[in-house]
């Protein structure tokens, strides 16, 4: 099958993928359109949900419409991580097998990045909500915070080689070159697939180690306020690449 896809920035506009196979061992699901493939990944991801809810949750439409948006997801990040001219190859399970929503399975690197944007954002609604309860004292302004405080190795390679690096990544997915006396644009889209699986797996490591939201003890706020100032840009930056890709995240699983 070939596939089109919406690719949006301000404006939509289409991709071309080149020729896309989908390869299954045993009995093999049939596939034969992208609407094919979409409900293939939608059927795996109410399959995840069951198996983290129960099968009684998973009725409701909205655990629907987010199973339909991770699925979407992942086929994005399966058909937008290749070039464009390059034939794809998509591996199907040999029945619906379910996979865990949080998996960092190389099959399903959209499933991963949405799944870390979702805990970064569950976890700055928490700081909020503790706020709102005065456990913690609101968070400062970001000019008011001590940066110097971050000392964890894996903290500034969040910053230096994601957050600041995300423009460049951007700038690097569409260049213009000249061709005779006009210009052409360059594109290289799977850059920002890319770079984002790369950075979810970051974003994992930190934030399976740190505690970020820690007792509310005076000397302990200081570096709190710092960690989630940083998350709050990693999240930003996160945000703003699934946009290119046309991809609304979900703030809850």
């Amino acid at each position: 099958m070939h596939a089109l896809f919406m690719y949006v920035c301000r404006k939509q506009h289409m991709v071309l993928v080149s020729k896309v196979s989908c390869t299954s061992s045993g009995n093999a699901l049939k596939c034969t359109t992208l609407l094919d493939l979409i409900n293939v990944r939608t059927r795996q991801m109410m399959l995840a949900y069951e198996v983290k809810y129960g099968k009684a949750p998973v009725c409701g439409a909205q655990i629907k419409d987010k199973a339909s948006r991770m699925a979407e997801a992942v086929v994005k990040f399966e058909l937008l991580s290749n070039d464009p001219c390059s034939n794809v190859t998509i591996e199907l399970p040999s029945d619906l097998e379910d996979i865990t929503l949080h998996s960092s399975n190389t099959s399903f690197p959209g499933a991963f990045v949405m799944y870390n944007y979702a805990r970064l954002s569950s976890l700055l609604t928490s700081h909020q909500q503790l706020c709102k309860r005065r456990v913690y004292p609101p968070l400062p302004n970001f000019k008011d915070v001590d940066f110097s405080l971050l000392r964890d190795e894996e903290e500034w390679h969040l910053l230096l080689n994601y957050v600041l690096q995300y423009p460049a990544v951007v700038r690097e997915s569409a260049q213009l070159t000249k061709k005779g006396i006009g210009l052409r644009v360059v594109f290289a889209l799977k850059k920002v697939p890319q770079f984002l699986v790369k950075f979810s797996h970051a974003i994992s490591s930190y934030y399976s180690r740190i505690k970020i939201l820690v007792p509310p003890e005076p000397h302990l706020l200081p570096t709190m306020h710092a960690r989630l100032h940083l998350l709050t840009a990693v999240k930003q930056v996160m945000f703003n690449a699934l946009q290119l890709m046309a991809i609304q995240p979900l703030d809850q699983l």
